[in-house]
């Protein structure tokens, strides 16, 4: 334990010793990966995209743009890049730290040096592990591991709610967590070593495997130790932050003042966000050094530059100003959507089972606008509610809806966290959501199984069922949805997307669902621009129902109507530039 604080204390010293210093260098830092290195791997993605003549990824169109050689090559480009901008935000946070142990300071041009050596020291054999690496390192990003290039991706919700939804999945997912978080502790040093030993990444995984084996308990403890100590500091700053914005402006209708203290905190909280990081690889990169394993070649300059200071002074505080400028635009824009429709999830899960009679009740009574619920065809060709192909989860019958008759399906007991049921017919939910006077977004799944005229099976119960055509209709398959448009136009027809990177497919439906993951502000006015309705599934975290309910979108589905709704009436009544002020905070997680 007093190890622990000795090692505390120093890294606490050395970052406070030249904090300005570290400020410059990271801000600039900042600029060149996260402006111009994410510009470029924009461009790069944009051509994959073009040479494949396709305007996105997503689920439907992968195999088509890994199936294009082009494409395929421009693919092995664009993680090229990656890992260009990658091993060069963390050479030069690695060559701050050396370099300051050093007494010696690193140029951005020497850092480029370095960074192009560690790219030549890799293998093309050596790309497949890197990108292992970096898969491995997205369920623990945002926990102050890894590169920036990697904190914003996550597993997407649609994901990781369906697999907490069975019991096997809520025990399978902390038990993967765990074990990939003790991977990358084992692997904590890989990126500092390919910096600062100049070695490849193999080379690098096997030295941190052996650097780990023991003290990883005093790493982590010291380094959680100093988190703890910068978390306090952060709090403290942006508490006093938030209330001296206050105290300026006590009535919130100043919007130059709001901005300028939004302004101020996130520089504060990005600094700090670097700063943490700085800490981590402090640590790291003076372990590489008491094991000797820095590359002889690493040499700099003795003494740090005094010139240029002014000019550096004056771009920060232009971009200051710049900053400003656009978070005026966005705290001018944080008011509530009143027009966006709140969409209950497979009805009102809290109260109900998912996708049942009762659940229909229950989102009308939440104040829901719509209920978003599912269609299966059963072998008979008819139409039943249930989302899942397999009725174990919920009927605890391991059977397929595809392998059964409308009649062995229809009233099968169902149970969903103390809640009971019976499985409905398509008739029935239509009857049920008439008779609560609510309207239905269906979705379509098609499991396989059905017949080629599956579209005219459907289209006649929606005819029958639904004369007027009030009920949009989507589905993940895009040429479902494209052949139901052909046949009758004046149905509403959606298109789901669980991921998309690029442009929105646009063509053939009425509206667009995008899970939240794959949300842009990009798509909202892409879809606006085509007068197209967006969607955005499945919020269900308080903190994105309130960042989603500013957007301009048309409807958000959740699994809370009820909250939504409370959320919707708070919006309508904090409404000044204090209250937008407060809420981009929160929204930022602080």
């Amino acid at each position: 334990m007093k190890t622990i604080f000795k090692d505390v204390g120093k890294v606490l010293k050395g970052l406070g010793s030249d904090i300005w210093t570290y400020f410059i260098r990271l801000g600039i830092l900042q600029i060149l990966v996260g402006f111009v290195g994410v510009y470029i791997l924009a461009f790069s993605f944009r051509f994959i995209l073009f040479s494949a003549n396709q305007e996105s990824l997503r689920l439907d169109n992968l195999t088509v743009i890994l199936l294009n050689p082009i494409s395929l090559l421009a693919a092995l480009v664009f993680f090229i890049l990656t890992a260009g901008l990658i091993f060069f935000e963390m050479t030069a946070l690695a060559l701050m730290v050396y370099g300051a142990y050093q007494q010696q300071y690193f140029s951005w041009r020497e850092i480029g040096y370095y960074t192009w050596t560690s790219l030549t020291k890799q293998r093309w054999l050596d790309l497949p592990v890197f990108i292992l690496y970096l898969v491995s390192l997205i369920p623990v990003a945002n926990i102050g591991f890894g590169p920036s290039l990697t904190s914003k991706l996550y597993i997407p919700a649609f994901i990781t709610g369906e697999l907490t939804k069975s019991s096997w999945g809520s025990i399978l997912l902390p038990v993967l967590f765990l074990l990939v978080a003790y991977l990358n502790l084992r692997l904590i040093f890989t990126l500092p070593l390919i910096s600062v030993n100049q070695v490849s990444i193999r080379q690098a995984i096997k030295d941190s495997w052996l650097l780990t084996k023991k003290g990883k308990l005093r790493l982590l403890g010291s380094w959680a130790l100093v988190e703890a100590a910068i978390t306090v500091l952060v709090l403290l700053l942006v508490g006093g932050v938030i209330v001296v914005s206050n105290l300026v402006d006590q009535v919130g209708q100043s919007l130059v003042i709001q901005s300028f203290f939004l302004t101020l905190l996130e520089w504060l909280i990005g600094f700090f966000t670097f700063l943490t990081k700085l800490s981590l690889m402090t640590f790291l990169v003076w372990e590489i050094i008491k094991e000797n394993r820095v590359a002889p070649q690493l040499q700099a300059q003795r003494e740090r530059p005094t010139t240029r200071k002014l000019l550096l002074n004056l771009g920060l505080a232009f971009l200051f100003l710049t900053y400003m400028a656009g978070n005026s635009l966005h705290l001018i824009n944080q008011v509530l959507n009143p027009k966006q429709l709140t969409i209950a999830h497979r009805g009102f899960v809290e109260k109900a089972v998912e996708n049942s009679l009762e659940g229909i009740k229950a989102s009308k009574e939440a104040g829901a606008d719509l209920v978003e619920m599912d269609v299966l065809m059963t072998k008979d060709q008819k139409l039943v509610v249930m989302h899942d192909y397999n009725l174990k989860r919920l009927a605890g019958l391991d059977k397929k809806v595809a392998d059964m008759t409308y009649d062995e399906v229809v009233g099968l007991a169902l149970e969903q966290n103390g809640h009971k049921a019976v499985l409905p017919s398509f008739e029935e939910f239509v009857q049920v959501a008439k008779e609560n006077n609510i309207k239905l977004l269906v979705e379509l799944k098609p499991h396989g199984a059905e017949p080629d005229n599956y579209v005219d099976l459907v289209l006649a119960e929606l005819n029958r069922l639904d004369p007027d055509h009030t009920y949009p209709v989507m589905s993940l398959k895009h040429e479902v949805m494209r052949e139901l448009e052909d046949k009758e136009p004046a149905i509403e027809t959606g298109y789901v997307i669980p991921f998309n990177f690029g442009d929105l497919q646009l063509d053939q439906v009425d509206f667009l669902a995008v899970e939240e993951f794959s949300y842009s502000n990009q798509l909202v006015e892409e879809a606006k621009a085509a007068k197209k309705p967006l969607y955005i599934w499945t919020i269900n975290e308080e903190a994105e129902m309130i960042r989603y309910l500013q957007k301009p979108l048309d409807g958000m589905i959740t699994d809370f109507p009820d909250k939504v709704q409370a959320y919707k009436g708070e919006l309508a009544d904090e409404n000044n530039y204090w209250d937008r002020f407060i809420r981009v905070i929160e929204d930022s997680g602080v």
